[in-house]
């Protein structure tokens, strides 16, 4: 929808508290993942999963890219921003689907073709093409 489906890469000029939050609580939540995995708590890794899930979400409801967009197209806000949101939660995706991988591995290798991934875990690049947005998880009608 944005950029033309290709990831832009980070502004660095336009990142700020947010990105260095939501990349706090990834490196946190990565290393929570990998200690409950070797110990063999499961649920304590997809819990700390769900951290980063959450994080992202308040990412997108803050930084608001569609906001963004509109902005930078009517030149009030500071081009760049949207750039550096859209890498920052593809970047994010692409590590859930990597931490996600040994409990649903069907849904990390779905996440990593949407965002034009070679292989689960490998970081978005700019000029990374993503693909059609497909659910990953259909909706589930009553009959």
């Amino acid at each position: 929808r944005y950029r033309d489906g290709v990831i832009p890469g980070v502004n660095r000029e336009a990142t700020g508290a947010i990105e260095d939050e939501l990349v706090q609580t990834i490196a946190v939540a990565s290393a929570r993942v990998e200690l409950a995995m070797s110990e063999y708590h499961p649920q304590e890794a997809l819990a700390a999963i769900w951290d980063i899930v959450t994080r992202a979400n308040a990412y997108v409801e803050v930084t608001a890219p569609w906001q963004i967009a509109k902005d930078e197209r009517e030149e009030t806000e500071p081009p760049g921003r949207l750039d550096t949101a859209l890498t920052a939660l593809a970047i994010t995706l692409s590590r859930i689907a990597y931490l996600l991988e040994p409990f649903l591995p069907e849904t990390s290798r779905k996440i990593t073709d949407q965002l034009g991934g070679t292989s689960v875990g490998a970081t978005p690049t700019a000029g990374q093409r993503v693909a059609k947005p497909q659910p990953i998880f259909p909706r589930f009608e009553d009959a």
